[in-house]
C-alpha cells in the first residue's frame, strides 16, 4: 500500500515538475498591440507611396500624349484611351487589395519571418491565443498586399519601359519620358527605404524577442516551421546533415581552384589580385548606388538619393559662434547662432538661422547685457572633400534691447552680403565642426564700419 501512495504521489506532481509556464508570462502587455500598430502604418506608407507614383506616371503619361497629338494624333488617341484603363484598374487593385496569385513575394524579409513564427508560437503556447490569430491574420494581410504592391508597381515599370520604346523616335518628348523613368527610379528607392525601416523594432518587440529567445521551445518551433527552415524541403531541426546534402562544402571549393590554378606560386598571386580587383570594382559600385536591389534598376542619370529621404531626414540642425573684438562703438560679442538646414542634394544645403548677440564686459568690469539678434539665411555648397562653399544674406540688429518690441524698428538693422569657404571636421559620431571663413560685401556701407572678414565656428548633428 505503502508503495501505491508513493507511485500515485510521484504520478500527480510529475506535471507540475515539468510543466512549461505560458508563453506570455513575461511578454509586454502591449507587444501584440504595438506590433499590430506598425504593421498598419507600414502598409499604410506602402500603399501611400505606390499611389503616389501611379498618380505620377499617369500625369506624366498625359503630358507626353497631349504633346503627341501635335505629331502623331492616331497614335496618342490609342495611347489615351489605354491610359485611362489601365491606371483607373491600378488604383482599384490597390483600394481592393486584389490576392496575387501564385506570387507569394518577390523578397524575403527576415523580419516578417520571424514576427510570423512568433504569433504562431503564441497562438499554440500561450494565453494569447485570440490576440495572435488576429495578428496572424493582420500579417497575412500585409504580405498579400505587398505582394499586389509589387506587382502593380512591376507592371507599372514594364508600361514605362514600353512607352519608352513606343515614344522613343520622337525627339520631342525625350525630356518628359527622362521624368518618367526618374519618377519609377526614385518609387522604386524610396519604397525599399520604407520596407528596411519596417525591420527596426520598437522597444516593445525587442523586449519579446529577449525573452522568447531564451525558450527552448520556441528555438525549436522557428527551426521547424520558419521560411528557410523549408527552403531545401527538409527539416533542419530534425536533420541538419540530409538539409545540407547538395550543397558545396568549403573543402570541395578550395579542391576545386586547386585543380584549376595548380600550385604555382605566381598562379594564386595572380589569381587573388584578379579577386581582389573584382571585390574592389563591386565595393565602388555598391557604394555608388546603395539602394539598388537588382540590376535592371541601375540608372542612366546621376541620382539624387535626398529625393528618396522623408522630409524630416533630410533637415540637418546645427549651430555657430562668432566672437569680435570691443570696439569705440560695441563691447566685445559674443555671437550664438542657431539653424536649420534643409538638403537639397548630397552637395547642397540650403537654410535659415537666428543669432544673438551679449556682451559679457570686461576683464575689469564683468556685466551681461543684450547687444542685439541677428536673422540668417544660407547656402552651402560640397566643394571637395571636406571643403564647402558657403553663401548667405543676413540682417543684424547691433543696438542693445530691453524688450522685443524695440526690434520692430527696421531702421535700425544693417544687412549683409556674406560669401567664403569652410572645412569641416568631425567631432565624435554625432556631431560634426566646420571652420568657417566668410567676406561681407556690404560691409562698408554699414554705419559703424565692420570688418568685412567674419571667422565662425559651426557645429552640426551628423
Amino acid at each position: 500500500m505503502k508503495h501505491l501512495y508513493v507511485l500515485w504521489l510521484f504520478i500527480a506532481t510529475t506535471p507540475h515538475l515539468y510543466a512549461q509556464p505560458p508563453a506570455d508570462n513575461n511578454l509586454p502587455p502591449d507587444y501584440l498591440s504595438v506590433t499590430q500598430s506598425k504593421l498598419q502604418d507600414y502598409q499604410s506608407k506602402v500603399d501611400r507611396q505606390l499611389l503616389k507614383a501611379i498618380n505620377r506616371a499617369e500625369q506624366l503619361e498625359r503630358r507626353a500624349i497631349k504633346r503627341l497629338k501635335k505629331i502623331d494624333p492616331v497614335k496618342a488617341k490609342s495611347l489615351t484611351q489605354n491610359c485611362e484603363a489601365k491606371f483607373s484598374q491600378w488604383r482599384s487593385q490597390l483600394a481592393a487589395k486584389v490576392p496575387t496569385a501564385g506570387m507569394p513575394g518577390q523578397f524575403y524579409n527576415q523580419y516578417l519571418d520571424t514576427l510570423q513564427g512568433v504569433f504562431r508560437y503564441l497562438e499554440k503556447n500561450s494565453n494569447l491565443t485570440e490576440l495572435a490569430q488576429k495578428a496572424l491574420g493582420q500579417l497575412n494581410g500585409l504580405q498579400n498586399a505587398l505582394g499586389t504592391s509589387d506587382r502593380i508597381f512591376d507592371e507599372l515599370r514594364d508600361r514605362q519601359r514600353s512607352l519608352l520604346s513606343d515614344l522613343s523616335t520622337y525627339t520631342n518628348l525625350a525630356g518628359h519620358l527622362g521624368k518618367y523613368k526618374k519618377e519609377m527610379y526614385y518609387y522604386s528607392q524610396q519604397t525599399k527605404e520604407i520596407k528596411e525601416s519596417l525591420s527596426d523594432p520598437v522597444k516593445a518587440e525587442r523586449k519579446a524577442m529577449t525573452i522568447l529567445r531564451q525558450s527552448k521551445g520556441f528555438n525549436r518551433f522557428m527551426e521547424k516551421h520558419s521560411l528557410l527552415s523549408g527552403l531545401f524541403g527538409v527539416n533542419m531541426a530534425e536533420s541538419p546533415a540530409q538539409a545540407l546534402e547538395g550543397l558545396q562544402t568549403r573543402s570541395q571549393i578550395d579542391q576545386a581552384l586547386l585543380a584549376r590554378i595548380g600550385t604555382d606560386p605566381s598562379a594564386r598571386q595572380a589569381a587573388n589580385a584578379q579577386l581582389n580587383q573584382a571585390r574592389d570594382q563591386f565595393s565602388r559600385l555598391k557604394a555608388k548606388f546603395p539602394n539598388l536591389d537588382r540590376a535592371a534598376e541601375m540608372p542612366d542619370f546621376k541620382p539624387n538619393n535626398m529625393r528618396t529621404k522623408p522630409f524630416l531626414q533630410r533637415l540637418k540642425l546645427g549651430g555657430n559662434l562668432e566672437f569680435k573684438r570691443a570696439n569705440n562703438w560695441y563691447p566685445g560679442l559674443t555671437d550664438v547662432g542657431l539653424q536649420i538646414g534643409y538638403q537639397l542634394h548630397e552637395k547642397k544645403t540650403v537654410g535659415i538661422g537666428l543669432s544673438y548677440k551679449a556682451s559679457f564686459g570686461s576683464l575689469d568690469h564683468l556685466r551681461y547685457s543684450h547687444e542685439g539678434i541677428g536673422l540668417r539665411s544660407f547656402l552651402e555648397w560640397k566643394v571637395k572633400d571636406t571643403y564647402y562653399f558657403n553663401g548667405g544674406v543676413e540682417m543684424n540688429h547691433y543696438q542693445s534691447f530691453s524688450n522685443v518690441r524695440e526690434l520692430k524698428n527696421w531702421n535700425g538693422w544693417q544687412r549683409s552680403a556674406l560669401m567664403g569657404f569652410s572645412r569641416k571636421y568631425k567631432i565624435n559620431a554625432k556631431l560634426n565642426g566646420s571652420l568657417q571663413v566668410l567676406y561681407d560685401f556690404l560691409a562698408r556701407r554699414q554705419a559703424p564700419f565692420n570688418s568685412p572678414f567674419l571667422i565662425r565656428f559651426n557645429y552640426s548633428k551628423n
